[in-house]
């Protein structure tokens, strides 16, 4: 070759092989002083790795340059046996692009010897590797290569690619015979090299496997890998959004990755961690326990709160009960006109009085009304002859359903209830109207039953095993969809949850927000629930076997892994306690599914180190390529 010095001095045919220190005795020995002769800054850029690995992905271009005047010209001077002005200008061009390529050639040729770089230039392979046209073909061979004969015929496609990428920089003038025989020796040795490759490729990923667990980035690599692993590949996007955009519905609860993902492997892991560190999954389950308490605690009230609503409540409608209670009781008039009613009405409303005063429970309701009413200094002789008598036993029947034993005999009591009040509503507006003022003011003490009636269906009662971090999800969720809930927590009918709570939609939204995370808690625990996995326990060794697409067993066999498990079993316990935090945080869990997930460039590189592709593409078998 031809060494051009910094200061454009040519030194003809310099061996090939000769280093930088042969080259510079030789010089010195005639007279040069190469003190003066170091490389220059544009030569290291050039001969570092990443001026190689550059020099290399841009190879396809020269070679296009090289073939595109040469073509356009055969097509211009109808195979050559028509030369004209068009076909004689772009053989000029095809001489200069000759030259441009001869030129970079000896420059890079130059700054090689000028750093003493020696050996096959690997940088520049990889470069040409990862050009465009390579990753586009390694995208459509890929599948190809799967079977033995589908990875010799993916070797030669690809050897015969890399052949016609490569530009020619030796004897130009038989571009075409040098193109053929770079091409077909490309098909050659790729379909030759493709084995070698594959087996390459897996002890490059065995070995990267095996020193992955004692690097931080290799521990989160791993970690990553394994919980992608875990999920169906469909599915991954979903995921990795709901653990992303995780977060507690309920103040103060903060959901798990088995809680969010919807997974199973996801949370048959998390069991796992759980199992093995309790200290760290325990508080965070106490917490959220003990947040859904609170919440619905704080719709429930306190004593305190209870007595504030009762005084405003009674302060507004005894005035009125007391103007309904000077109202006797007689169905045959008009309760507005006093006007006698028809006598079909009378029948009616006598008939109507005489079946519910025939009720056992309004029969012992009224008994218990006259005791009821003289602990109060009131004399009510009998009770179904005035408002006032029929309202204190519609307070009996109050307590009669307050101490029911079972929803059912609650059920039924109310159903006598609402008969009474309807029939006393229609015989005195006054007392209708205490009702509605009463009904008002009852509001959020109703909601606040409600909310002590769920409370007491979540909450295991004090001195049930286990109740600390116990909830009842099937009772709380059960009592939530039950229309018949309001009326069994207050004793009174007529409103569902959307319309006791119309007036505090927020209370609502809480209580169907702990319904949500009980049933994230609950399906977790069955998403995970009979899902096999040993993932958690053999970190490093699933690693291994994932990345060389070995079976589990092979690599975990008990002569082979037991040692191998001993070597690693720091780095795994490490790992296992950063997976176990990571399942604590969706969003990190997120992060580092998604940073697990390899570029297209860079699964297409990997494929070709696992012997999907080949060699061959590194560049052709010209002449260059054999003497490096």
């Amino acid at each position: 070759m031809d060494v051009t010095l910094p200061d454009g001095t040519v030194i003809k045919d310099v061996p090939d092989n000769i280093t930088k220190t042969e080259l510079n005795a030789k010089l010195k020995a005639n007279g040069l002083d190469m003190a003066k002769y170091e490389p220059t800054i544009g030569q290291e850029i050039l001969a570092s790795p990443a001026g190689r690995f550059i020099s290399g992905a841009g190879e396809f271009i020269d070679a296009g340059a090289q073939l595109l005047p040469r073509a356009l010209s055969t097509v211009s001077s109808l195979g050559g046996f028509n030369p004209n002005p068009v076909s004689n200008w772009l053989d000029r061009q095809a001489a200069s692009v000759d030259e441009g390529i001869a030129k970079k050639k000896a420059e890079m040729d130059a700054a090689k010897l000028a750093t003493n770089f020696q050996g096959a230039d690997i940088s520049r392979f990889m470069g040409n590797a990862a050009s465009v046209p390579n990753l586009a073909l390694m995208k459509q061979l890929a599948p190809l290569a799967k079977t033995i004969p589908g990875l010799l015929e993916s070797g030669a496609y690809m050897g015969m690619t890399g052949g016609a990428l490569t530009p020619v920089t030796e004897n130009t003038d038989n571009f075409a015979g040098q193109k053929a025989i770079q091409t077909g020796a490309g098909g050659v040795f790729g379909a030759a090299l493709a084995p070698v490759g594959q087996v390459l490729g897996r002890g490059y990923e065995l070995a990267k496997a095996l020193a992955q667990p004692f690097t931080e980035s290799g521990k989160k690599a791993i970690i990553g890998s394994n919980l992608r692993g875990q999920i169906r590949p469909s599915d991954i996007g979903d995921v990795v959004n709901r653990l992303d955009q995780a977060q507690g519905l309920v103040p103060g609860s903060q959901p798990t990755v088995g809680e969010i993902s919807e997974s199973g492997g996801l949370e048959a892991i998390q069991r796992q961690a759980a199992s093995k560190y309790p200290q760290m999954f325990a508080p965070r389950e106490a917490a959220n326990v003990q947040a859904r308490r609170e919440a619905i605690g704080e719709i429930a009230g306190d004593v305190g709160k209870k007595e504030l609503f009762e005084t405003a409540r009674a302060d507004a409608a005894d005035l009125l009960y007391k103007q309904a209670y000077k109202q006797t009781l007689n169905v045959n008039r008009d309760p507005v006109t006093g006007k006698m009613l028809p006598k079909a009405d009378r029948d009616a409303a006598n008939a109507e009085i005489a079946d519910l005063l025939d009720t056992p429970a309004i029969q012992q309701a009224m008994k218990d009304a006259v005791i009821l009413a003289k602990n109060e200094r009131i004399d009510i002789k009998d009770p179904k002859g005035s408002i006032q008598g029929l309202d204190y036993t519609k307070r009996a029947l109050d307590k009669q359903i307050a101490t029911a034993e079972g929803d059912n005999e609650k059920r039924i009591l109310m159903g006598v209830k609402e008969r009474l009040m309807s029939f006393l509503q229609r015989q005195s507006p006054k007392y209708a109207e205490a009702v509605a003022t009463y009904a008002e003011g009852s509001k959020p003490l109703n909601q606040m039953a409600v909310g002590e009636y769920l409370k007491n269906k979540l909450v295991p009662a004090v001195g049930e095993e286990g109740n600390l971090l116990r909830e009842n999800i099937g009772s709380f969720t059960e009592a939530l969809r039950n229309p018949n809930t309001p009326k069994l927590a207050t004793g009174f009918g007529g409103n569902d949850l959307e319309q006791l709570f119309a007036s505090s939609p927020e209370q609502l939204q809480t209580l169907k927000n702990i319904a949500t995370e009980l049933a994230r808690k609950s399906n977790a625990q069955d998403y995970g629930r009979g899902v096999g996995s040993n993932t958690f326990q053999n970190l490093a060794m699933a690693n291994i076997a994932q990345k060389t697409g070995l079976p589990f067993g092979l690599v975990n066999m008990p002569y082979l892994g037991a040692p191998a498990r001993k070597i690693y079993e720091n780095a795994t316990e490490t790992m296992q306690q950063q997976l176990a935090q990571a399942l604590l945080d969706p969003k990190a869990t997120a992060q580092l599914i998604a940073q697990a997930a390899p570029s297209e460039r860079g699964r297409l590189m990997a494929a070709a180190l696992r012997g999907q592709l080949t060699p061959a593409m590194f560049g052709a078998p010209s002449t260059e390529f054999m003497n490096q």
